[in-house]
């Protein structure tokens, strides 16, 4: 009587199964993201980010984009520069450019991690970034840039 040779096999359950997946997907980045922004603290200007690092923005008269600690921490410093030009480059806001005339990124070992998932150094810094900033990215636009970068190191 009609039908395709083998029942309903693939028919809609998979898909609403795929919904209910993509929609738990969506809670677990909801609830990461709002864990990150409570990782960020800010003090006496500086602007402080802790996972297993703790990057900050610390003020500090700059002629360029400067991270300190690079030698100890060569690979994030680089992923920070790298992940640095890509947010200038996909915004355009001059206002970035300008903030770290007036601050310089600080790359430290966390003294304790406040997370037990690891973030990775370009999120940090982009989620740190948005907050010192004000920066207007969706999660998506952040998961993008990030991934990118990433995938180049």
């Amino acid at each position: 009587m009609g039908g395709f040779e083998g029942g309903d096999e693939g028919g809609f359950w998979d898909i609403e199964e795929l919904i209910s997946s993509s929609e738990d997907l969506s809670a677990q980045k909801s609830t990461k993201r709002a864990a990150l922004k409570e990782l960020i603290e800010q003090n006496n200007g500086t602007y402080s980010l802790h996972t297993d690092l703790m990057i900050s923005f610390v003020p500090h008269a700059c002629q360029v984009f400067t991270v300190e600690n690079e030698q100890e921490f060569s690979k994030e410093a680089q992923i920070i520069k790298s992940t640095y030009q890509a947010v200038v480059d996909f915004t355009a806001d001059t206002d970035i450019s300008e903030f770290f005339t007036e601050y310089k990124v600080l790359i430290q070992k966390a003294s304790h991690t406040k997370q037990d998932s690891k973030i990775s150094t370009s999120v940090a810094f982009i989620y740190l970034l948005k907050e010192a900033c004000s920066l207007i990215l969706t999660d998506e636009e952040i998961e993008n840039i990030a991934n990118s970068i990433e995938s180049k190191n």
